[in-house]
């Protein structure tokens, strides 16, 4: 019987959340139909009193001569934000 060895090494990236402007989000078109469900709502109360913990996963766009934010990742966590009339949200940059 062969023995597994596991490696439970690993990098550490660090990553640098930055705080950006709620209304400089662009949101795609609905790929299906939203439903505020159950869990969308859960989400929203627990932003409302402790804020968002997990950064949202943004890349840049320009929108005419301004730049702007697509959410790649995180978009139930912005909406939360927004329900909670946040002024910034925690974002981390990718490349566009």
């Amino acid at each position: 019987m062969k023995e597994i060895v596991r490696d439970t090494t690993f990098q550490t990236v660090p990553v640098h959340a930055v705080q950006i402007p709620i209304d400089l989000f662009v949101e795609d078109a609905p790929s299906h139909a939203r439903v505020e469900d159950a869990q969308q709502q859960e989400l929203n109360e627990s932003v409302k009193v402790e804020g968002i913990h997990c950064a949202l996963e943004v890349q840049p766009v320009m929108d005419g001569k301004q730049q702007k934010w697509k959410i790649v990742k995180g978009a139930r966590r912005y909406r939360a934000a927004k329900n909670a009339l946040m002024r910034t949200v925690p974002v981390c940059a990718g490349r566009a």
